[in-house]
């Protein structure tokens, strides 16, 4: 047995140890938005133990605090503030602005402003300002449109043909050049608005309409083109010669007879784009070469003028000047504003066939609120809200003992009213009486509920003792066909049927209750008696006596 003395020195080794293995920090604080730069799954943490934060993407330590912890002797963590601020992302890029030099930055906390300059080929609109703000949800504002492209004027037309101009005479603007029939178009069919240098220009200049020649032949007829034989000589047999084969871009042939000469021929363009130019060829003798009477039409893509702006919302095609074909664009709201309509439109082909329109129509930014109703006798089981917005749908339930007359359920419109509108909670239960077996109804008032006319008339059973929260038909389907006795004898059959096992059954009850004076009353009353058909068609509820 050990003496007391000699205890003393193991007992200070223990109580080290156990400082040693108690001395631990536990887990390092919790920062919002921040996690320690390495993985500490599992570690401890002795005093000394140091951990080094790191913000989640979009955070930044913007104020520049301490983001370091200690664990400090007393085995507690050294204080540590929170240093991770929410930040909006890079400035948007657009087609027409940049931003403007010194104003990127690392981060761009909530109510940062970044000012933008318009690119080449663009002037700035001076009533615009150029700014956009991070929001508090660290969202941009749009891009102000403050830049318009600059005019290269009128780009001038052929003589004896057109300039088709697809949308305006602006930076980047196409137009397409056609000639008139009897003419060939000989040069470059479009031209572009373009940068050059310091300012802008067209890219070509008008083509030449050439006017197609008809000459006569040896038998006297005219042929579009055809070369005179010298003198002396013999006009060539061209019979069965063939013009080259079409391949015509985003084109078909749709009608032909044969590609040999004198034969025509009629082009048009698959779906979403239209023909520039002639689309009728002949193919005729121009120099002695079997050749198309005039050059190939082009297909050129549906364009659509730029979206409608939206009050209280923008769309995804800001800073963006051509729109073709099957280009879809994107509308949102502002904050509190919900969108109304379709919330994507698409360029799609005009009536005309050769001009594009936005379909569906763009959508409206509005403020929707439906003020939270009340049925009497019912309520609401859609979780609490005093206004819900656009689309929003509630669901009701009337209290036991009432029945729902109207929809269960009712969604806020664009009106801030709710459709359809808020159901009523009568008292009793409905039931309805077999539309499927001719156009008698009942109408069985229940204690206290009044006649007929009360809330159970027009095919209704009203029974009192028992909640619904289903809605009756109203309107019975109207028999046209002429009375079948036949089936009348039958219904009439299965309804007896019915009836005398119902009665059967409550007499049963009533003997079980009341022989040998043995009954409990409580156990007898009139609601034992009542017996209701299950058939999903008929509805039978004998009153008690």
């Amino acid at each position: 047995m050990l003496s007391p003395p000699s205890l003393g020195p193991r007992l200070l080794v223990l109580s080290a140890l156990l400082a040693g293995v108690l001395s631990d920090c536990g887990p390092p604080p919790v920062i919002r938005n921040g996690v320690p730069h390495k993985n500490i799954e599992g570690a401890s943490f002795p005093p000394g133990s140091t951990v080094i934060y790191k913000c989640l993407g979009n955070f930044f330590n913007v104020y520049g605090k301490v983001d370091v912890v200690t664990c400090l002797p007393d085995s507690k963590w050294s204080h540590i503030e929170q240093f991770c601020v929410g930040s909006c992302m890079s400035p948007p890029r657009s087609a027409f602005a940049q931003v403007k030099k010194g104003q990127r930055k690392d981060y761009y906390i909530a109510n940062t402003t970044v000012a933008y300059i318009c690119r080449q080929g663009y002037d700035t609109i001076p009533e615009i300002t150029p700014v956009i703000t991070c929001r508090e949800n660290y969202t941009w504002t749009e891009i102000p449109a403050f830049c318009k492209g600059k005019s290269c004027g009128d780009p001038g037309k052929p003589e004896h043909g057109d300039a088709v101009i697809l949308t305006n005479l602006l930076y980047l603007a196409k137009v397409n050049f056609t000639c008139e029939d009897g003419y060939t178009l000989n040069g470059s069919p479009t031209t572009q608005c373009q940068w050059k240098k310091d300012h802008v220009e067209w890219s070509q200049k008008p083509p030449e309409c050439q006017r197609l020649i008809e000459k006569p032949t040896e038998d006297g007829t005219n042929t579009t083109g055809q070369a005179v034989p010298p003198s002396g000589g013999s006009a060539t047999n061209n019979t069965g010669r063939l013009c080259p084969a079409i391949t015509l871009e985003n084109g078909r042939i749709i009608k032909a007879t044969d590609l040999r000469l004198g034969d025509e021929i009629t082009l048009g363009c698959n779906e979403g784009y239209r023909i520039i130019g002639q689309k009728t060829l002949r193919c005729s003798l121009i120099d002695s070469k079997v050749v198309w009477n005039r050059d190939l039409p082009l297909c050129q893509r549906i364009p659509c003028f730029p979206p409608p702006d939206i009050a209280n919302g923008e769309h995804t095609g800001r800073g963006f000047h051509e729109f073709d074909h099957g280009t879809a664009i994107t509308y949102t709201c502002n904050p509190t504003f919900s969108l109304i309509g379709s919330p994507t439109i698409t360029c799609s082909t005009a009536a005309d066939g050769i001009n594009g329109e936005w379909r569906p129509a763009a959508p409206e930014c509005k403020v929707v609120s439906c003020r939270r109703p009340s049925i009497e006798n019912g309520g609401l089981t859609t979780t609490f809200r005093p206004t819900y917005e656009y689309n929003n749908i509630i669901m009701y339930v009337c209290e036991r003992g009432y029945t729902l007359v109207g929809s269960d359920s009712s969604k806020c419109g664009a009106d801030n009213v709710w459709h359809p509108p808020p159901p009523k909670c009568l008292k009793g239960i409905f039931t309805t009486v077999g539309p499927g077996h001719g156009n008698t109804t009942s109408n069985t008032a229940g204690p206290g509920t009044g006649g007929g006319g009360g809330a159970g008339g027009g095919g209704y059973t009203l029974d009192p003792g028992i909640g619904s929260t289903h809605s009756p038909e109203t309107k019975p389907p109207k028999d046209d066909t002429a009375p079948n006795h036949s089936s009348g004898v039958i219904i009439g059959s299965v309804v007896a049927v019915i009836l005398g096992i119902c009665l059967i059954a409550a007499g049963w009850k009533y003997r079980s209750c009341f022989i040998k004076g043995k009954a409990d009353p409580s156990s007898c009353n009139a609601e034992s008696y009542r017996a209701v058909a299950t058939h999903t068609e008929i509805g039978l509820e004998p009153k008690a006596s």
